[in-house]
Parts: C-alpha cells; structure tokens; sequence
C-alpha cells in the first residue's frame, strides 16, 4: 500500500515540475518575443467632418504611412500654405503641391502652382504651369497663359500667340475665351477694330448664359447704333 501511494506521489510530483517548466518557457518566450503594437492603416477618408487641427494631423498621418493620392498631398499642402490647422508655411506647402504636381499630375496642383508663379511675377514658370495643364486637357490654364502673352508681351508674335490660344479655347467650348477674343476686337488691341465681329461673339456668349458676355454686348450695340446715326 504504501508503495501505490510513493508511486501516486511521484507522478503528482512529476506533472507539477513538467507545468512549472512549461509556464518557465512560456514566460521566456513572451519575454524575447515582445507583443508588436498593431498599427492602424488609413487613407484621407478617415479625415472628413473633423477640425482644422485633427484634419491636417490625419492627413500627415495618412501620407506617414503612404497610403495617399494626389489629391491628398495637394490638399495639405493648401493647409500648410494658408495656415489652416497650424501657422502658415509657404515653402512647406509649395513643397507638397510641388510633390502632387509632379508625381501624381494632379491637375489642381498644377494650375495653383501656375496661380502662385504667375502672383509672384515669375513668368517663366507660370508658363512651365500652365503649359503643363493645358497639355492635361485643363482648359482655364489655356486662359491664364494666353492673358499672360496678352498682357505682357515681350513681342509681337507673343500677342499673336495669346489669340491663337483664345481662337482655339472658344472653338472648344470656352465662353470666357470668346469673350477675351470679342474683348480684343471691340477695343481694336494689336488687331483692327471689329465691333460687329466683337457683337456676334458677344450675342453667342450672351445666349449661353455667360453675363459678362451679356454687359459688354449692351455697350457694343449702343456704339453701333450710335455709329448708324452718325451715317445717317
């Protein structure tokens, strides 16, 4: 009897050394192999409906992680140019939009990039920009550098040139670019004097809704049927 009870002890004895070296190994284990802090990835659609601050944040951090678009990069970089959410860094956000232009072609940045250029009086990248734009098919830039070679020719083929991109944006649908052109003629600017051209123009805009074109077509037919009455 006493041999079945040491025999009893001995494999109780047993399983409780075989537990403790399992809970020994186990401890070691978590020891050299640290539990690894799950990270949340996120893209920008995680950053809507919140403050100026948790906005910027969220995008930094959705671009931390590189999980961003264009858009994304051209958004914070107007963040960080007008001082929303922190104060402001032109430089930082020129450098963003600089980033979204270029790598991604987004077309936004692209055209604000020619907006600041041309603000600064640097002509020769406000045409790198909007050249860049209009070769993306962004009408507007095809405005903004014609106005450029119209307003700041630096000859007379330049004025030439500003005409052509006007001809050209109002045959593809531009109103303001046939308002430029019927604006041109009417004042007679580097071209002869056209009122009734400018008039027709102006009346295809009018009709479309475009109420510059409306406001300067009034004048242009008061100055016709002044000019009848001084035939007659």
């Amino acid at each position: 009897m006493n041999r079945v009870i040491l025999a009893v002890l001995v494999v109780i004895l047993g399983l409780n050394i075989f537990m403790v070296v399992e809970q020994q190994k186990k401890s070691a284990e978590s020891f050299l192999m640290p539990e690894v802090e799950v990270i949340e990835v996120i893209d920008s659609s995680h950053c809507v409906d919140l403050n100026e601050q948790e906005t910027l944040r969220c995008l930094e951090k959705v671009i931390a992680q590189g999980n961003y678009t264009g858009n994304d990069l051209f958004i914070l970089g107007q963040l960080y140019f007008h001082g929303i959410g922190q104060s402001a860094d032109k430089a930082k956000g020129i450098q963003e939009i600089e980033k979204s232009a270029i790598n991604f072609n987004e077309l936004g940045a692209i055209d604000f990039l020619g907006d600041y250029a041309a603000e600064e009086g640097d002509r020769i990248s406000a045409q790198y920009w909007y050249a860049r734009a209009i070769a993306n098919g962004y009408l507007p830039a095809q405005l903004k550098l014609a106005n450029i070679y119209r307003y700041q020719p630096q000859s007379e083929r330049e004025f030439e040139v500003a005409l052509n991109l006007y001809q050209d944006a109002a045959n593809r649908g531009s109103l303001d670019a046939l308002y430029e052109l019927a604006l041109v003629y009417a004042t007679g600017t580097g071209v002869e004097a056209d009122l009734e051209g400018s008039q027709l123009a102006l009346k295809k805009g009018c009709d479309e809704g475009h109420q510059k074109s409306c406001d300067l077509l009034g004048q242009i037919e008061n100055l016709l049927n002044e000019e009848k009455k001084e035939e007659e």
